[in-house]
Parts: structure tokens; sequence; C-alpha cells
């Protein structure tokens, strides 16, 4: 069973190494929860990735990028289909900026 992680208690050490190993630290946080909604949870997510696509950046906010991967998480279960190097490159740019994120703030 995976532990819940708060944002505030994320510490660089509960950050993957290789973006392979997203799917475990996606499970550290619950954004339907959190939003108290999957839909407002899918909004973010999906608004994020079309500013990604769009623009080449990310919010700097841990929960929404957190939330991201979450979605991705549920996303690719109920598809079915596994990320492809495009969806991979994306994580790897979320776990980028959660690092950045956690590591700022000391």
């Amino acid at each position: 069973m995976t532990v819940l992680i708060a944002s505030a208690d994320l510490r660089p050490e509960h950050l993957p190494d290789r973006v392979e190993d997203w799917r475990a630290f996606a499970s550290t946080f619950e954004g339907y929860l959190h939003w108290n909604s999957a839909v407002r949870c899918g909004e973010i997510a999906n608004s994020t990735r079309m500013q990604d696509m769009q623009t080449g950046t990310l919010p700097t906010d841990l929960d929404v990028l957190r939330t991201c991967l979450f979605f991705e998480r549920r996303r690719e279960r109920h598809s079915g289909s596994p990320p492809d190097e495009a969806d991979l490159t994306y994580f790897r740019s979320i776990l980028e900026a959660i690092r950045k994120q956690v590591t700022a703030r000391g």
C-alpha cells in the first residue's frame, strides 16, 4: 500500500530518480480527494498538459503538478495504454518542476 504524502511534507528523497518510476510517486497524492472532485482534478491536469504543449511551461504550484501525475496515472489505468515517449517527456518535466519547488524551499 502506498502512503500519501502531503505536499508540505514532500522531500527530495520522495521523488523518483528515474522517470520510469513515476507511477509510485504519482500514487503518493490523491488528486480527487485534494480537489474534492474528479472533474476538477481532470480539468487541472488537462489544462496544464495543454499549457505545456502550447508554451512549454508548467505551473509552479506543487499540488497542481502532483495532480497532473496523479491524473495521468488514472488516465493510463483507464485507457489501458502505457505512456509513449511524449508522455514520458512530459512526466519528466513535471518531476523536474516538482524537484525544483521542493529543493527551493529547503
